[in-house]
């Protein structure tokens, strides 16, 4: 693992492990799952590889080549009080991923937390869509009643960048750019409905808005499309934060919009919640992707990551293992340390020169 700890906070404690000896890294003790793990049932005197050998991508990971498959694991290695053996806890990075994904996708796979809103250019809601929780009151009702009064202008700013851009904007606006605002305001919409009305002896209810984050796009037919999502944190007590506007380019993706926001409309009034559960998934799905290749810096992180998987991958390689062992069996001792420390001090310099951006000292 990547930082400091003892073996009684080590997050992977409860996941198979083995004890080695310190010097010889020879397996002397294992846990009962351990033989599962890496598919062999005596593991007594096996050699674990050692730091040299292990391949170091964000973790470390170990190849263990068993009868089935090679597997990699994430390992966390701790020491004995007397210094004489080694604990070292696995996990499967494959069932890792796997365990992550199922994760990911039981998360994503719903848009109960997602609201999808269309607006006039006035701002009164047309149309809306919540697989949750359906919310047909809302339609017909402006948005601004179901937000905070110290968040409106916020709303209204964020609504009258995505209908109304600046002339600059204009004059650099072509066909197939989108302009897509983005900010957080304090809503509360179940407190308008109609079964939740007090009579009028009764008090209103004590509610706390709760911080969404709306995603604002302009449609073909001059409509606006919200994407609101509430934030983790729950109930807001802070003031709203200010508008983030992105301009994208490189495809038409204002009439894909376009075309997958009548889609989703047409499915709801014939009943198709199904077809426009997915079509609602499809359409955050590239609104955010969209968002996130505009940032500066994700090209150049992406790229810094992809370039430290490749070297780690490449030392990783059997061919390069056999290559070095003949180079060992010959004379050259320290061709593989000499072949590692070019490849890193390689990528870093390509990293540090080409991919991270340069800062001006101050004068």
């Amino acid at each position: 693992m990547a930082f400091t700890h003892t073996i009684s906070e080590c997050p992977l404690a409860h996941l198979p492990s083995v004890t080695m000896t310190a010097d010889q890294r020879q397996v002397v003790g294992w846990s009962k799952t351990m033989p599962d793990l890496i598919s062999k049932q005596d593991l007594l005197g096996m050699v674990w590889p050692s730091k040299a050998e292990q391949q170091l991508c964000f973790t470390t990971l170990v190849d263990v080549r068993s009868q089935k498959q090679t597997k990699r694991l994430m390992t966390c290695e701790h020491t004995s009080a007397d210094e004489q053996h080694l604990t070292v806890y696995c996990c499967d990075l494959a069932m890792l991923e796997k365990q992550t994904l199922r994760q990911l996708l039981t998360r994503t796979s719903s848009t109960c937390q997602t609201t999808i809103l269309r607006l006039s250019p006035y701002g009164i809601i047309q149309s809306a869509f919540d697989p949750e929780k359906p919310r047909p009151w809302l339609v017909g009702q402006p948005l601004m009643r179901f937000v905070h009064n110290d968040d409106i202008p916020t709303l209204c700013q964020g609504l009258r960048q995505a209908t109304d851009p600046t002339d600059e904007q204009q004059d650099e606006q072509q066909d197939n750019q989108v302009t897509l605002v983005s900010f957080d305001v304090r809503c509360q919409f179940d407190l308008h409905q109609p079964d939740r009305m007090p009579s009028p002896h009764e008090d209103l209810p004590l509610i706390q808005p709760r911080m969404y984050h709306f995603s604002t796009i302009v449609t073909g037919t001059q409509d606006l499309l919200c994407v609101i999502r509430p934030h983790t944190q729950g109930s807001a007590i802070a003031s709203a934060s200010t508008t983030s506007l992105f301009q994208i380019t490189g495809l038409k993706l204002r009439h894909l919009v376009h075309h997958w926001q009548q889609t989703l409309w047409r499915a709801l009034e014939q009943g198709l919640l199904l077809l426009a559960h997915y079509l609602a998934l499809v359409m955050v799905f590239s609104l955010q992707s969209y968002r996130l290749a505009t940032h500066s810096s994700f090209w150049l992180e992406t790229s810094e990551l992809a370039l430290r998987c490749v070297v780690a991958e490449t030392k990783s390689r059997p061919e390069l293992d056999r290559l070095f062992s003949w180079l060992e069996s010959t004379g050259f001792k320290s061709s593989r340390k000499w072949f590692t420390l070019a490849l890193d001090h390689g990528s870093d310099w390509i990293i540090t020169m080409l991919l991270r951006p340069k800062t001006s000292l101050p004068v």
